[in-house]
């Protein structure tokens, strides 16, 4: 029989596929115990999908549809090595299935990589070929699986770090960084008169002299308002990257939880960083600020400045602090419609060094 075949070397297929990744992948970083146990459910859903009667490999299809889907589920939230969708765990998986192949066709593995198992055999088992082409449909099924699992977690990890924290650090979509740099590059840059900023776009200005009053009343509206004339006076060009960021995947956990549209309500470009104490930018009304980073150098030193601080505050108990450098790429998602939620810019102190910043200010609406 099939099944009690490939049970008789799980322990064979588990130890040739994990040391297939170690020699294959010499830098790859994992837990053997971890790796054995993902590999051991791979081999039982594979398992899972077989007939016994006959001995031959097929979907499990009643009235229609593929239960082999709910067969993987039951595994969707057990993967830990796989949950990391990488090149060597995909390997690592279709390797797995090309040993179950082997094992049930009765045919010696060509290349041993480990001889603490021996490799079992049933001469007298039979099984169906046109039925082991389905061995691939359901490779690329775990797979996908295992994909979901990390999918999962990224998910999780986001919304715990954005929602409890309040910011999530990541890296600007490759496309979207690709045309930030040609947006600095196409950019008339203009000394900043007002203000410790090296440069700023000749576009980057006040529309009229707005009035702000001195006790810091009317600060809401005086932000906004600067807020729209600035909007008003940037190039479409970097008002589109703006609205095609929003739409990248990096964004799909908090479409789960917000209105479907994300609307750009203000942006801001420059060239250097002035000191700015911790505040909150609620009050210009949007939702999320989403920071993006660019500069010529590559490590960032923290003695250079020009770094963002993040900190939850809440009953003057600050928790949650974290210092980001501005290093090339670098992003950084502001959860901006909670006022606990404060960020401290430091100026920037090495004043021969480029720190582009853009800042997308976005609201969810219906």
């Amino acid at each position: 029989m099939i099944l009690p075949l490939i049970e008789l070397n799980k322990d064979f297929i588990a130890s040739e596929a994990i040391h297939y990744v170690q020699r294959t992948y010499p830098d790859f970083k994992f837990e053997y115990d971890l790796l054995r146990r993902d590999i051991h459910m791979v081999v039982d859903i594979f398992m899972g999908e077989l007939h016994v009667e006959g001995g031959v490999y097929s979907y499990d299809i009643e009235d229609g549809r593929d239960d082999s889907y709910f067969q993987l589920n039951r595994y969707k939230r057990s993967f830990t090595v796989f949950r990391n969708h990488s090149e060597q765990t995909i390997n690592c998986i279709q390797y797995t299935s090309e040993l179950i192949r082997d094992v049930i066709t009765n045919k010696k593995v060509d290349t041993v990589y480990n001889t603490q198992f021996k490799q079992s055999f049933d001469t007298e088992q039979k099984y169906n070929q046109d039925k082991l082409n389905e061995f691939d449909i359901i490779c690329g099924l775990i797979v996908a699986n295992s994909a979901a699992g990390s999918n999962r977690n990224y998910h999780i990890d986001f919304i715990e770090e954005y929602f409890d924290k309040g910011f999530v650090v990541t890296k600007i979509p490759a496309d979207i960084y690709d045309r930030l740099w040609q947006e600095v590059g196409n950019t008339k840059w203009i000394d900043a008169k007002k203000s410790t900023y090296k440069k700023v776009p000749d576009w980057y200005h006040e529309n009229e002299k707005h009035y702000v009053d001195p006790t810091g009343y009317d600060r809401p509206s005086y932000e906004r308002k600067i807020g729209a004339d600035i909007f008003t006076n940037a190039p479409k060009s970097l008002i589109d990257i703006s609205d095609d960021l929003i739409k990248d995947d990096t964004f799909s956990p908090l479409r789960m939880y917000r209105p479907p549209n994300a609307v750009t309500k203000y942006l801001h470009f420059w060239n250097g960083s002035e000191n700015s104490p911790h505040h909150v930018d609620a009050i210009d009304g949007s939702d999320l600020m989403v920071f993006c980073y660019l500069t010529e150098e590559k490590d960032w030193k923290e003695e250079w400045g020009g770094y963002i601080n993040i900190m939850k505050e809440v009953n003057s108990q600050v928790t949650n602090t974290k210092t980001i450098l501005p290093n090339d790429g670098v992003m950084v998602l502001v959860n901006n419609s909670a006022p606990i939620f404060k960020h401290g810019i430091r100026n920037l102190i090495k004043r021969d060094i480029n720190r582009y910043t853009f800042i997308f200010h976005y609201t969810w609406t219906y």
